[in-house]
């Protein structure tokens, strides 16, 4: 079953389905076709075009391919396309639209024929061969005369086969993972046919279960609309090595792969629906991670070197200044041990993870309180000067921490708890005396005196950096988030952190316009920016923390709050014609994929080692929603006190199931499998432990 998912998942098709009714008196002449120019070879001048016709009781191919190139261009491969219908028609191998055209106009079938050999190839004299043209258009079509009421629907599937997949210096061959199982456009194309029916009933499947949801419509359709990244941006290379592009354009990719500081967010949607894919990604960085711990910013396309470019610290050299990045990757390698119980990923992992937190303890701690230091501007905010204790990289460090104790007890690494237990106890008391200012978690809180750093322009400075600094930043306590993940318990004050919450909404959320990133007391909602910064990062509204702090809020049951801030970022997007491209730095930007954690968020999942913790935030005593886990998905559904975990697809391995935040119908719980008691079940402290 693994191998079949596996091609499935990696398989490069497109469907695309049909249906015409005719509501005229008359009868009609209708003529479905599917016309497409060949991108194969688009960047070599000089190549020779082929074609093939495939003729099958249910359906007619066609084959684009060239000869007389280099095999290892990257442009080199085949497209197919294929009409469902054993009597469609085809045409191909064509250069000019009014050739065609004119044909479709008076008659109501293609003509047959492939011209491809002689009307797309020429023969060139001066340089004695045969030289293919840059056009070469293809079309192949259904028709059928119809009367009032009648139908025509047809099918098309689309497929292709670029093996070449290079890095961005187009040294590194990458290649593509469905090339393991598709090494033909033909056998791909087969394939998508003949499993047709099967693949679009467990693709509706998940979207059945998905939409089956007493969650709003706008909620669910703006986490939907992410997908579209994960597709448009996520790169699978023959090796599975995976990552997603941190922002893309029209004409490029902006930024890198893998980028850690983002993947903090938009990876909650990877390690979701596809743990392995993430835990892909985290390998990638162990093995560019510096032999002094150093966490890489991201790594190019090639997977293998990481980004250039890069400042250098005055201990390592290629990896950026910024301080949370190693926090981020602990928090998120540990997390997809939790969720998927991979102890051998914990133990390829756990010395890396090691390394990066002992970096961050013993480089990064400017004032032996043990605890990391910003000394300018060295976060995911990369125009956002934060000094000393800063509650962005804080409440990240204690997640990190939070983290590896848990996975200390696992490996039995008593030197690290022994070590690493009192310092993250002195982080969460600190936390509350430095950070703390009653109404929310201040941006900083700095006792350090004048040292070096650069300006929001990139120049160096001295600055003395002591003092504070009353931001209200929307992320100040996303380790808290990170930490709800894999129930890890209570980071930050219970009271204090849902007071800073929804300071945070007063503060920084209007509803016509979005959640910006921070605020000051005073604002009249714009802060003012200094000139030396290159971008306005404070009143911007980044859709990538507004979804993420949306499933935050829920985590924390501001259930109504939640929802005011989705559907301010579901109508901002709508209205501006953008829904599934959100914007960042480029579009498809990495970040909003986070908006997956609004899904997590309304059951209130933790996964922690095949422990579920469903803790669901909807105040309708009865109520269905959608989770998924590694392998599979189902429904939460509460019927007046009874609560039913059905599994839709997949296999559920849970140890244990902790409940909270609902009500059950007698003090006395009964589990049910498939309708038969199990006695193991509890209630200890409201939380029901099955």
């Amino acid at each position: 079953a693994s191998d079949v998912y596996k091609r499935q998942s990696s398989l490069p098709v497109l469907y695309f389905d049909f249906k015409v009714t005719s509501k005229s008196e008359k009868p009609v002449s209708v003529m479905i076709t599917a016309n497409y120019k060949s991108i194969v070879g688009y960047d070599i001048a000089e190549k020779v075009w082929e074609s093939e016709i495939i003729k099958k009781s249910d359906y007619i191919a066609h084959i684009s391919k060239i000869s007389g190139v280099d095999a290892k261009a990257s442009s080199a491969g085949e497209i197919a396309m294929a009409s469902l219908s054993s009597d469609s028609s085809y045409q191909t191998g064509w250069g000019h639209r009014h050739q065609y055209h004119e044909w479709v106009l008076r008659n109501n079938i293609l003509k047959n024929e492939d011209t491809t050999a002689t009307g797309r190839n020429r023969f060139d004299k001066e340089k004695n061969k045969t030289i293919g043209d840059a056009a070469n258009f293809n079309a192949l079509a259904a028709s059928k005369e119809l009367k009032k009421g009648e139908n025509l629907t047809n099918s098309f599937v689309m497929a292709w086969n670029f093996p070449n997949l290079y890095d961005e210096d187009r040294k590194l061959l990458v290649g593509h993972y469905y090339t393991n199982f598709f090494p033909t456009a033909k056998e791909a194309l087969s394939y998508a046919v003949e499993n047709k029916e099967s693949l679009y009933k467990s693709t509706k499947k998940f979207i059945d279960a998905y939409y089956d949801s007493a969650a709003p419509q706008y909620l669910l359709d703006l986490v939907n609309s992410q997908l579209t990244t994960f597709i448009t941006s996520g790169l699978l290379s023959k090796k599975m090595e995976f990552g997603v592009m941190e922002g893309i354009t029209q004409h490029q990719s902006w930024g890198p792969i893998g980028t850690t500081d983002v993947n903090m967010y938009g990876g909650v949607m990877v390690s979701s629906l596809f743990p392995e894919l993430a835990k892909s990604t985290m390998r990638v960085h162990k093995l560019l991670q510096h032999p002094g711990g150093e966490i890489r910013h991201s790594f190019k396309k090639g997977f293998a070197t990481f980004l250039s470019g890069e400042t250098q610290t005055a201990t390592a050299e290629g990896v950026s200044e910024r301080l949370d990045l190693h926090s981020q990757y602990s928090v998120m390698a540990l997390r997809d041990f939790f969720w998927t119980n991979d102890k051998a990923f914990l133990q390829e992992m756990w010395p890396s993870v090691k390394k990066a937190i002992e970096y961050t303890l013993t480089e990064r701690d400017k004032n032996g309180d043990q605890q990391p230091d910003m000394t300018g501007i060295m976060s995911s905010y990369d125009n956002f000067a934060m000094y000393g204790l800063a509650s962005y990289v804080h409440s990240q460090w204690l997640a990190a921490l939070a983290s590896a104790l848990e996975a200390a007890k696992v490996l039995n690494d008593t030197a690290f708890a022994k070590k690493f237990a009192p310092i993250f106890e002195k982080g969460k008391k600190l936390a509350e005396e430095k950070l703390w200012n009653g109404k929310y978690y201040r941006l900083y809180n700095s006792d350090l005196k004048t040292m070096k750093t650069k300006d929001g322009a990139g120049k160096e400075i001295t600055k003395d950096m002591s003092g504070t600094d009353e931001g209200c930043l929307t992320d100040q306590i996303i380790g808290q988030w990170a930490a709800h993940w894999s129930g890890l318990g209570d980071i930050f004050n219970k009271e204090h952190r849902k007071a800073a919450l929804k300071n945070i909404l007063e503060l920084s959320y209007k509803p016509n316009f979005g959640l910006r990133n921070c605020s000051w007391p005073g604002d009249k909602f714009y802060h003012e920016i200094a000139a030396d910064v290159w971008v306005d990062q404070a009143n911007t509204c980044w859709s990538g923390v507004e979804v993420s702090f949306v499933s935050f809020l829920l985590y924390e049951g501001l259930y109504t709050e939640a929802l005011a801030v989705a559907k301010t970022v579901h109508d901002r997007y709508l209205k501006c014609g953008r829904y599934w491209d959100h914007q960042e730095f480029g579009g498809h930007y990495f970040r909003a994929m986070g908006a997956w954690g609004i899904i997590n968020g309304l059951v209130g999942l933790a996964i922690n080692q095949e422990v579920y913790t469903f803790s669901p935030k909807l105040t309708d005593r009865n109520f269905k929603l959608f989770f998924s886990f590694p392998g599979g998905f189902g429904n939460l559904a509460a019927d007046n006190g009874k609560l039913n975990v059905n599994i839709v697809s997949g296999e559920w391995k849970v140890k244990a199931l902790k409940v909270s935040n609902f009500s059950f119908a007698s003090a006395k719980v009964e589990v049910k499998i498939n309708g038969k008691s199990i006695a193991s079940a509890s209630v200890t402290d409201g939380i029901s432990i099955l």
